[in-house]
């Protein structure tokens, strides 16, 4: 595994510019593109005390594929099961009873060039694909109630098919991302890994 760190000199006035609130992670790995966004403090707990050893809600919105849609739910869910950074939890769209109905995981495929980022945790049926320019998009958002608490942009050569070992690993990339291991809010925060495999 390689691992670059980069410094966060300067990074608290950037921190607190523009309707963004942190910039956690960048991942530039091969084809794929990864970027991880924080909106506010209290990532890492907030998902620990919503999906910490419980079902989340996960909700998958667009088919890149040329397949049943539920089919490729079930590839999704499947590449991005245990990936997660923090406690364990488990992806599913169709949570159990022992679910916290306000905590969610909302994924986007192909989202919009227009879209607004705290939409991905509002009416989810509002929102449309919109397939551009040779790749493969996703957006992953981490929701409570209709607050987003952070969200990851990814994007990938445009592949046909869930099962590609490229589209599993960006998915898997994006769940690990999509949970920072420490809250870059705090004052204390000095560093952002970046994470190539």
């Amino acid at each position: 595994m390689r691992q670059t760190t980069l410094k966060a000199r300067g990074w608290r006035a950037f921190l607190w510019a523009g309707a963004v609130t942190g910039l956690a992670l960048v991942s530039a790995c091969g084809a794929e593109l990864s970027q991880s966004f924080v909106h506010r403090s209290g990532v890492p707990s907030a998902f620990s005390y919503g999906a910490g050893g419980r079902d989340i809600l996960t909700v998958i919105l667009g088919n890149p594929f040329a397949m049943p849609k539920a089919e490729t739910d079930e590839a999704v869910i499947d590449s991005i099961q245990g990936m997660n950074s923090g406690p364990a939890t488990h992806f599913t769209t169709r949570p159990s009873e022992n679910a916290r109905a306000p905590y969610r995981i909302v994924i986007l495929f192909d989202p919009p060039k227009t879209l607004v980022w705290r939409d991905l945790c509002g009416e989810a049926a509002a929102l449309a694909s919109e397939a551009r320019d040779g790749r493969l998009h996703a957006s992953i958002a981490f929701c409570v109630n209709e607050s987003l608490y952070a969200h990851v942009d990814s994007s990938i050569p445009s592949t046909g098919s869930p099962d590609d070992p490229a589209f599993r690993k960006m998915m898997g990339r994006a769940a690990y991302l999509l949970i920072p291991p420490w809250d870059p809010m705090r004052h204390d925060a000095c560093e952002a890994p970046v994470i190539c495999p």
